[in-house]
């Protein structure tokens, strides 16, 4: 599919990512299955995602970080110093510290991020999941070591993109139990993927332009409580943005229809080369990250401008989603 359409720009899209020997992929099991397809891609990026960008008529790409993992902000940095035509812009990541992920130090990760921050190819942090530093606390506890982040993201006068859904695999951390024994701490991974607590994000900080990645969604074709907490928070605050990757078509639309949002705050992306697949279910097709990851870059184009293109708004209000809105929000020419 080629879209006649303006300038496409696509805001979620992954150009750099993980190497091999930057993580331990003894952790979990599931882990290691998730970095070595990650590691696949790395070898790939970013010249075969242009070309996937290229079969779809997608002419730029907003590099986002997989915030979590080490040393990636500059490769991201790299890729958009060489390939600005492609790559205009990205969003930074912060490290966090594992097996123990609830020891984040907000404070010291502000004060390593803000250098990136003022570089001008920088336009923001993201893509950040509010569960990756989570232990089994509430919300204030966890919002009281993430607030000294935000804090520098908008003295830095930069975006958010936050990712939102949960994917299928458990997520925890290496523990010894009473008895010695080895065992998994939990965290609440399912609970701060709810974009509920953007609302919180948003009241408190409404310069920040916040973005809503997934509208809720990440891999499942159930998406009704969260993709409607997404939207609900987009129609309380004129600052938050929704981000199409993987989002079904009767979640976009319902943003695109409400008047409280509208096509002005939705903004086209694909989360390529995101490890996750597709399937058809009651004729229609959504993403799920399956029982393993795909062994190749999936095409996520096909399926996210399939849903843009059949959205009931007008051609104007097409070329807003797929790129003028990204380019308006982070200042692109």
């Amino acid at each position: 599919m080629r879209f006649r359409y303006g300038r496409v720009i696509d805001m979620h899209c992954h150009p750099a990512g993980p190497g091999p020997g930057d993580q331990d992929l003894d952790w979990k099991q599931y882990k290691s299955e998730f970095f070595n397809i990650m590691q696949l891609a790395e070898r790939e990026r970013p010249l075969s995602l242009a070309k996937k960008m290229d079969e779809h008529g997608v002419h730029m790409g907003i590099g986002l970080c997989s915030i979590g993992l080490p040393n990636e902000n500059d490769r991201i940095v790299e890729v958009v110093q060489q390939y600005p035509d492609r790559f205009p812009a990205c969003f930074v990541g912060f490290n966090v510290p594992m097996p123990e992920p609830y020891k984040l130090d907000g404070e010291q990760v502000a004060k390593e991020m803000e250098p990136y921050l003022k570089m001008p190819e920088v336009k923001g942090v993201g893509e950040w999941p509010l569960m990756i530093a989570a232990g089994m606390e509430e919300w204030p506890a966890l919002w009281a070591r993430y607030r000294p982040i935000m804090d520098v993201i908008a003295e830095n006068n930069v975006a958010v993109l936050f990712h939102t859904g949960v994917d299928p695999y458990p997520i925890g951390y290496p523990r010894t139990r009473g008895n010695g024994n080895p065992g998994m701490g939990a965290s609440r991974a399912i609970h701060f993927s709810n974009p509920v607590f953007i609302d919180d994000i948003a009241t408190e900080y409404p310069e920040v332009p916040l973005i809503i990645g997934h509208i809720g969604v990440q891999g499942f074709y159930y998406f009704g409580s969260y993709a409607d907490m997404a939207l609900l928070v987009a129609a309380r605050h004129e600052n938050v943005y929704l981000e199409t990757s993987s989002a079904p078509l009767e979640v976009v639309e319902k943003a695109v229809c409400d008047p409280a949002i509208g096509p002005e705050r939705v903004l086209f992306g694909s989360d390529s080369p995101a490890p996750y697949g597709h399937y058809r279910y009651r004729d229609k097709v959504y993403v799920s990250y399956m029982k393993e990851p795909p062994a190749h870059m999936p095409d996520h184009y096909k399926y996210d401008l399939a849903v843009i293109d059949q959205l009931p708004i007008t051609d104007r209000e097409r070329e807003m989603i797929l790129g003028e809105n990204t380019a308006r929000l982070l200042g692109l020419d």
